[in-house]
């Protein structure tokens, strides 16, 4: 058997009829040996006695997030994995913390006796063949808006025999809501008048960082940036440390546009591009900015990490102080210049005469 192969191997065993009195399970040991080495399994299945229903019950969630005001569908698959009919039996739920009760998206046959959360809800099944299975669904609505303290709705289900006793339980939770944080930076990379400010002809580096902040994978993600209208990408520096660049490395690309199918809880995606300043003349800073779209959480806009704004965006100040614009003055202003020039010139022309004559 070479390494990391497997080999498998079937045996089948016949069930005395009847089962010995007191045996509820058959125990099953198998080893394996190379002479020198032996490795052993073992299995213990339960005897369900003839004519006996086994009920499970499996509790699912396939929905989103949780999010303000949602349904929350829960389905419970109901089966009977035994070899009789299960009758007069029931499934007991109660209404999550810090949602309501939906009727009229549940299946009808609910009993609850109310619909706020703890309230204590029934569904009775007459009678489930073996063999058969039925879904049964739950619904909750979440309050909107969404109390600062409620990801996530955790939900119970469990299965009463006719006698009120418990069979069987199983829980499962709505996914913790997806959210990433992302950040722009820039540097100076080429300085053309070496005067450690942008200007027009120099190259700036943006460094793109989107890091999921939360425990469940961030799917389907999309980042872009809104360039400012004063730089120019440089077509073909865009690099990223995952998934795919759709935009910026090909001729007529003007922004950079970043695909990545999936983001694991904690990891982050980092991604470089350069652009080149145009025409900066008149201006104190520029300012672009990139966003994060994705299947599973709400788009998120770049932050500034230079500044303690959240999600601000990166403003790179520039060398020289935009200078105030010079006044004018319409044809009105002429003429009054004009008149207030002459009077001058005959002030002057006559202040000497007047000096002489004295």
């Amino acid at each position: 058997l070479a390494a990391g192969a497997s080999l498998t191997r079937e045996i089948s065993f016949l069930l005395d009829s009847p089962v010995p009195a007191g045996q509820t399970a058959l125990q099953n040991q198998a080893c394996a040996s190379d002479g020198s080495r032996r490795a052993c399994a073992s299995t213990n299945d339960p005897i369900l006695p003839s004519g006996s229903p086994a009920l499970e019950i499996r509790k699912t969630y396939a929905g989103g997030p949780l999010v303000a005001g949602a349904l929350l569908p829960f389905h419970l698959l109901v089966s009977n994995h035994g070899t009789a009919a299960a009758t007069g039996f029931k499934i007991q739920e109660t209404v999550p913390a810090g949602v309501v009760f939906s009727a009229a998206d549940s299946d009808p046959a609910w009993v609850c006796a109310g619909t706020g959360p703890g309230s204590a809800c029934t569904l009775p099944i007459a009678t489930l063949a073996a063999g058969a299975s039925r879904d049964v669904v739950f619904a909750v609505r979440a309050p909107n808006p969404l109390p600062p303290n409620l990801r996530q709705v955790a939900n119970s289900a469990c299965l009463l025999d006719s006698g009120g006793s418990s069979t069987g339980c199983d829980t499962t939770s709505t996914p913790l809501d997806v959210a990433v944080y992302v950040s722009l930076d820039d540097t100076l990379l080429v300085d053309r008048n070496h005067d450690g400010f942008l200007s027009t002809g120099d190259t700036l580096r943006y460094t793109l960082v989107v890091k999921n902040t939360t425990g469940q994978a961030a799917s389907a993600l999309k980042i872009t940036t809104a360039l400012d209208p004063h730089v120019a990408l440089l077509v073909g520096s865009v690099v990223t440390s995952a998934g795919t660049v759709s935009f910026g490395n090909h001729a007529g690309d003007t922004s950079p546009t970043v695909l990545l199918p999936t983001l694991a809880p904690g990891d982050s995606l980092t991604i470089t591009f350069d652009v080149l300043a145009q025409d900066l003349s008149n201006l104190l800073m520029i300012s672009s900015q990139a966003t994060a779209m994705g299947s599973n959480f709400q788009d998120q806009l770049s932050d500034d990490p230079e500044t303690p704004e959240p999600a601000d965006p990166t403003r790179t100040p520039l060398s020289g102080i935009a200078p105030a614009p010079i006044p004018t003055v319409g044809l009105a202003g002429m003429v009054l210049l004009g008149v207030l020039l002459s009077a001058v010139a005959v002030y002057r022309l006559r202040r000497p005469a007047r000096l002489r004559t004295t």
